[in-house]
Protein backbone atom coordinates (compact mmCIF):
# COMPACT_ATOMS: atom_id res chain seq x y z
CA UNK A 1 0.00 0.00 0.00
CA UNK A 2 1.21 3.58 -0.61
CA UNK A 3 3.41 5.40 2.25
CA UNK A 4 1.94 9.03 1.33
CA UNK A 5 -1.31 9.78 -0.27
CA UNK A 6 -0.69 12.60 -2.63
CA UNK A 7 -2.99 14.86 -4.76
CA UNK A 8 -0.41 14.51 -7.64
CA UNK A 9 -0.54 11.87 -10.54
CA UNK A 10 2.21 9.30 -10.58
CA UNK A 11 3.74 7.63 -12.98
CA UNK A 12 3.53 4.01 -12.58
CA UNK A 13 -14.65 -6.41 26.55
CA UNK A 14 -14.35 -8.11 29.77
CA UNK A 15 -17.20 -10.88 30.18
CA UNK A 16 -19.74 -7.62 30.13
CA UNK A 17 -22.83 -8.56 27.38
CA UNK A 18 -23.00 -5.14 25.67
CA UNK A 19 -25.57 -3.90 23.02
CA UNK A 20 -25.00 -1.73 20.32
CA UNK A 21 -28.35 0.86 20.27
CA UNK A 22 -29.25 2.07 16.66
CA UNK A 23 -27.82 5.66 16.50
CA UNK A 24 -30.04 8.40 15.12
CA UNK A 25 -28.38 9.70 11.50
CA UNK A 26 -26.42 12.20 11.51
CA UNK A 27 -22.81 13.74 12.53
CA UNK A 28 -20.64 11.85 14.70
CA UNK A 29 -17.20 13.47 16.71
CA UNK A 30 -14.54 10.50 16.12
CA UNK A 31 -10.72 9.76 15.84
CA UNK A 32 -9.26 7.56 13.25
CA UNK A 33 -8.30 4.30 15.72
CA UNK A 34 -7.41 1.27 12.47
CA UNK A 35 -5.95 1.54 9.39
CA UNK A 36 -5.67 -2.01 7.71
CA UNK A 37 -4.73 -2.73 4.23
CA UNK A 38 -6.82 -5.51 3.06
CA UNK A 39 -5.44 -5.60 -0.86
CA UNK A 40 -6.57 -6.88 -3.81
CA UNK A 41 -10.27 -7.61 -3.26
CA UNK A 42 -12.49 -9.63 -5.35
CA UNK A 43 -15.38 -7.24 -7.41
CA UNK A 44 -19.19 -8.09 -6.45
CA UNK A 45 -21.92 -8.59 -8.86
CA UNK A 46 -22.39 -5.01 -9.06
CA UNK A 47 -18.91 -4.01 -9.62
CA UNK A 48 -17.38 -7.02 -10.67
CA UNK A 49 -13.60 -5.23 -11.33
CA UNK A 50 -11.42 -6.30 -8.65
CA UNK A 51 -10.31 -3.17 -6.20
CA UNK A 52 -7.27 -2.37 -4.04
CA UNK A 53 -9.24 -1.62 -0.68
CA UNK A 54 -8.32 0.09 2.77
CA UNK A 55 -10.40 -0.37 5.65
CA UNK A 56 -10.33 2.41 8.31
CA UNK A 57 -12.10 2.47 11.82
CA UNK A 58 -13.28 4.96 13.48
CA UNK A 59 -14.07 5.35 17.18
CA UNK A 60 -16.91 7.32 18.18
CA UNK A 61 -15.93 10.07 21.23
CA UNK A 62 -19.45 10.41 22.99
CA UNK A 63 -21.20 7.10 21.72
CA UNK A 64 -20.69 4.05 23.44
CA UNK A 65 -22.09 0.37 23.82
CA UNK A 66 -24.54 -0.48 26.60
CA UNK A 67 -25.04 -3.05 29.18
CA UNK A 68 -28.44 -4.70 29.17
CA UNK A 69 -29.73 -2.44 31.37
CA UNK A 70 -28.95 0.20 29.30
CA UNK A 71 -26.06 1.75 31.07
CA UNK A 72 -23.60 3.55 28.61
CA UNK A 73 -20.07 1.57 29.44
CA UNK A 74 -17.50 4.48 28.66
CA UNK A 75 -14.50 2.00 28.47
CA UNK A 76 -16.55 0.80 25.24
CA UNK A 77 -16.85 3.65 22.38
CA UNK A 78 -18.90 2.40 19.45
CA UNK A 79 -16.44 1.66 16.83
CA UNK A 80 -17.67 1.93 13.04
CA UNK A 81 -15.74 0.85 9.76
CA UNK A 82 -15.17 2.47 6.11
CA UNK A 83 -14.09 0.46 3.16
CA UNK A 84 -12.51 2.50 0.52
CA UNK A 85 -10.83 2.03 -2.62
CA UNK A 86 -7.07 2.82 -3.58
CA UNK A 87 -4.66 3.33 -5.79
CA UNK A 88 -1.09 1.52 -5.48
CA UNK A 89 0.79 4.93 -6.07
CA UNK A 90 -1.31 6.99 -3.54
CA UNK A 91 -3.10 9.06 -5.96
CA UNK A 92 -6.75 10.29 -5.38
CA UNK A 93 -9.12 11.62 -7.91
CA UNK A 94 -10.73 14.43 -6.38
CA UNK A 95 -14.09 12.48 -6.94
CA UNK A 96 -13.31 9.20 -5.31
CA UNK A 97 -14.48 8.91 -1.75
CA UNK A 98 -10.88 7.96 -0.85
CA UNK A 99 -10.20 11.90 -1.59
CA UNK A 100 -12.86 13.39 0.65
CA UNK A 101 -11.89 11.17 3.28
CA UNK A 102 -7.92 12.57 3.46
CA UNK A 103 -9.05 15.91 2.46
CA UNK A 104 -11.20 15.82 5.90
CA UNK A 105 -8.27 14.18 7.70
CA UNK A 106 -5.64 16.61 6.05
CA UNK A 107 -3.88 13.71 5.02
CA UNK A 108 -2.24 14.34 1.98
CA UNK A 109 1.38 13.89 1.59
CA UNK A 110 1.70 12.50 5.30
CA UNK A 111 2.54 9.14 5.88
CA UNK A 112 -0.13 6.95 6.51
CA UNK A 113 -0.24 5.93 10.47
CA UNK A 114 0.56 9.83 11.12
CA UNK A 115 -3.39 9.98 10.76
CA UNK A 116 -3.81 7.53 13.20
CA UNK A 117 -5.67 9.63 16.16
CA UNK A 118 -6.92 12.48 13.85
CA UNK A 119 -10.28 14.07 14.81
CA UNK A 120 -12.67 14.21 12.48
CA UNK A 121 -16.92 14.02 12.12
CA UNK A 122 -18.23 10.89 10.96
CA UNK A 123 -21.21 10.60 9.08
CA UNK A 124 -24.30 7.98 10.77
CA UNK A 125 -26.86 6.58 8.45
CA UNK A 126 -29.34 4.06 9.01
CA UNK A 127 -29.55 0.39 6.27
CA UNK A 128 -30.68 -3.03 6.81
CA UNK A 129 -28.65 -5.70 6.94
CA UNK A 130 -28.30 -8.18 4.04
CA UNK A 131 -31.90 -10.03 5.49
CA UNK A 132 -33.30 -7.31 4.15
CA UNK A 133 -35.41 -6.84 7.46
CA UNK A 134 -32.41 -5.55 10.23
CA UNK A 135 -31.85 -2.49 10.69
CA UNK A 136 -28.38 -1.44 11.61
CA UNK A 137 -25.73 1.75 10.85
CA UNK A 138 -23.56 2.74 9.05
CA UNK A 139 -20.67 5.00 7.67
CA UNK A 140 -21.75 7.35 4.79
CA UNK A 141 -18.75 9.57 4.73
CA UNK A 142 -16.38 11.61 6.91
CA UNK A 143 -15.78 15.45 7.34
CA UNK A 144 -13.20 17.96 8.99
CA UNK A 145 -13.79 18.45 12.17
CA UNK A 146 -13.53 22.52 13.51
CA UNK A 147 -10.44 23.08 14.90
CA UNK A 148 -11.25 24.56 18.18
CA UNK A 149 -13.50 21.64 18.63
CA UNK A 150 -10.67 18.79 17.75
CA UNK A 151 -8.39 21.16 20.32
CA UNK A 152 -10.22 19.65 23.01
CA UNK A 153 -11.84 16.24 21.66
CA UNK A 154 -11.23 13.51 23.84
CA UNK A 155 -8.65 11.23 23.13
CA UNK A 156 -8.79 7.47 21.91
CA UNK A 157 -9.82 4.96 24.57
CA UNK A 158 -7.84 2.52 22.84
CA UNK A 159 -4.54 2.09 21.07
CA UNK A 160 -4.37 3.07 17.30
CA UNK A 161 -3.34 0.02 15.09
CA UNK A 162 -1.99 -0.05 11.33
CA UNK A 163 -1.39 -2.78 8.99
CA UNK A 164 0.30 -3.36 5.56
CA UNK A 165 0.30 -6.23 3.53
CA UNK A 166 3.91 -5.06 2.13
CA UNK A 167 5.33 -4.42 5.53
CA UNK A 168 3.49 -6.49 7.67
CA UNK A 169 3.95 -6.95 11.55
CA UNK A 170 2.74 -10.67 12.52
CA UNK A 171 2.17 -8.89 16.45
CA UNK A 172 -0.54 -6.07 14.77
CA UNK A 173 -1.80 -9.20 12.51
CA UNK A 174 -2.90 -11.17 15.88
CA UNK A 175 -4.80 -8.15 16.97
CA UNK A 176 -6.99 -7.73 13.46
CA UNK A 177 -10.37 -9.41 13.70
CA UNK A 178 -10.55 -13.09 12.86
CA UNK A 179 -14.19 -14.45 13.06
CA UNK A 180 -16.64 -14.78 10.17
CA UNK A 181 -16.34 -13.81 6.47
CA UNK A 182 -16.22 -10.33 7.29
CA UNK A 183 -12.61 -10.11 9.53
CA UNK A 184 -10.00 -8.25 8.54
CA UNK A 185 -7.86 -11.48 8.38
CA UNK A 186 -10.58 -13.29 6.51
CA UNK A 187 -10.76 -10.37 3.61
CA UNK A 188 -6.51 -10.05 3.53
CA UNK A 189 -6.62 -13.64 3.23
CA UNK A 190 -8.66 -13.21 0.42
CA UNK A 191 -6.67 -10.97 -1.36
CA UNK A 192 -6.32 -11.84 -5.11
CA UNK A 193 -2.99 -10.58 -5.26
CA UNK A 194 -1.76 -11.78 -1.84
CA UNK A 195 0.70 -14.26 -2.73
CA UNK A 196 2.20 -11.48 -4.27
CA UNK A 197 3.34 -9.81 -0.53
CA UNK A 198 5.50 -10.62 2.24
CA UNK A 199 2.71 -11.50 4.08
CA UNK A 200 2.23 -14.12 2.19
CA UNK A 201 5.23 -16.14 3.31
CA UNK A 202 5.06 -14.98 7.03
CA UNK A 203 1.64 -16.61 7.16
CA UNK A 204 3.13 -20.28 5.28
CA UNK A 205 5.69 -19.92 8.12
CA UNK A 206 2.87 -19.28 10.81
CA UNK A 207 0.75 -22.07 9.44
CA UNK A 208 4.13 -25.06 9.14
CA UNK A 209 5.13 -24.05 11.90
CA UNK A 210 1.45 -24.34 14.06
CA UNK A 211 1.48 -27.52 11.83
CA UNK A 212 4.60 -28.81 12.92
CA UNK A 213 3.74 -27.95 16.68
CA UNK A 214 -0.01 -29.88 16.48
CA UNK A 215 2.29 -33.04 15.17
CA UNK A 216 4.48 -32.69 18.33
CA UNK A 217 1.82 -32.53 20.32
CA UNK A 218 0.30 -35.28 19.01
CA UNK A 219 3.39 -37.30 19.52
CA UNK A 220 3.88 -36.72 22.92
CA UNK A 221 -0.18 -37.32 24.06
CA UNK A 222 0.23 -40.77 22.35
CA UNK A 223 3.30 -41.53 24.44
CA UNK A 224 1.06 -41.30 27.48
CA UNK A 225 -2.01 -41.35 28.41
CA UNK A 226 -1.26 -39.68 32.16
CA UNK A 227 0.99 -36.97 30.55
CA UNK A 228 -1.79 -35.56 27.89
CA UNK A 229 -4.31 -35.52 30.78
CA UNK A 230 -1.27 -33.04 32.96
CA UNK A 231 -0.21 -31.23 30.65
CA UNK A 232 -2.52 -30.07 27.88
CA UNK A 233 -1.25 -28.07 24.93
CA UNK A 234 -4.68 -26.98 23.42
CA UNK A 235 -4.64 -23.52 22.86
CA UNK A 236 -8.50 -21.89 22.82
CA UNK A 237 -8.38 -19.28 19.51
CA UNK A 238 -10.35 -16.04 20.76
CA UNK A 239 -11.22 -12.94 18.99
CA UNK A 240 -9.02 -10.21 19.40
CA UNK A 241 -10.65 -7.67 21.05
CA UNK A 242 -10.36 -3.64 20.96
CA UNK A 243 -8.85 -2.43 24.90
CA UNK A 244 -11.86 -0.56 25.49
CA UNK A 245 -14.44 -0.86 22.88
CA UNK A 246 -15.46 -3.13 20.18
CA UNK A 247 -16.20 -2.85 16.63
CA UNK A 248 -19.69 -2.82 15.50
CA UNK A 249 -20.49 -5.76 12.92
CA UNK A 250 -18.16 -5.66 9.84
CA UNK A 251 -21.41 -5.68 7.41
CA UNK A 252 -21.88 -2.16 8.64
CA UNK A 253 -18.85 -1.36 6.25
CA UNK A 254 -19.98 0.55 3.06
CA UNK A 255 -17.60 2.37 0.22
Amino acid sequence: MFKKATKQAQGGGGGVETVSPILTPGSYPARVVQIVDLGMQPGSTMYPEPKLKMEMRFELLDEFLQDKEGNELESKPRWFSYELTYNADGYMGERSNIYKVFDALNGFDKDIEDLLGTPCMVAIAKGLKQDGKTEKNKVTGVAAMRSKDAEKAEPLKNDPLYFSLMNPDMEVWKKLSSKGQYSQQTKIKNSLELHLTPLAALLGEAQEGSSEENETTQEEESGSESDSNSNSNEQTNSEPEPQGGKADEAEDIFD
